[in-house]
Formats: C-alpha cells, structure tokens, sequence
C-alpha cells in the first residue's frame, strides 16, 4: 500500500486579494493625494528617508581614525569584560554559599 494516498490532503490556504482595482473616482483622487505629496521627491533626493535606494544619499566611507576609534573600543571591552569576569571568580570563592553546591 502506497504511503502517500493514506495521508489526509492538506487544504490550500486561500489568501485575500491585497490590491483590489480601485474605481476610477478613487483612483484619480489618489493620484492627486500622490502628486501632492510626491511632488517633491525627485528635487530633493538628499534628503529622503525612506523609498528608493536610487534616491537615498550615497554613504560615506569610513575615515581611517573612524575605524581604529571602533577596534580600540572592541579591545576595550573585551579587557573590561575579563577584568570583570576574573573579579566575580575572586569575590565567589570568598563567599561561597553552601546552598548552591
């Protein structure tokens, strides 16, 4: 006997349509609503926020100092972290608890 014809048929799972057709009324009154609020978007393409990446500004690299400020810090915090690391291991063998094992 075949496995698969004895396993019950999952039911697709039937999504509702996300971009309907507007009525021509709705979609002229949206064109307007973009026009004036989209109107400036190609004058101003320093300054957009969100949309496409063609319009975003052009990021700026890395300066040579930006980079050895970010791998200082990096050391600097692992340092911290075992200095911190090695003064909880002092301090717990000096006030061992009994109840913890």
């Amino acid at each position: 006997m075949n496995v698969v014809h004895g396993l019950k048929r999952i039911p697709r799972i039937k999504f509702p349509q996300r971009h309907l057709k507007p009525s021509e009324g709705a979609k002229q009154v949206e064109n307007e609503a973009d026009t004036f609020f989209f109107s400036n978007l190609n004058t101003t393409p320093k300054t957009t926020i969100g949309g496409k990446a063609s319009l975003q500004p052009k990021r700026t690299p890395v300066s040579n100092e930006e980079m050895e400020a970010i791998l200082v810090l990096g050391r600097l915090h692992l340092i911290i972290e075992m200095v911190w690391t090695s003064s909880l291991l002092r301090h717990s063998e000096y006030t061992h608890d009994s109840r913890f094992g």
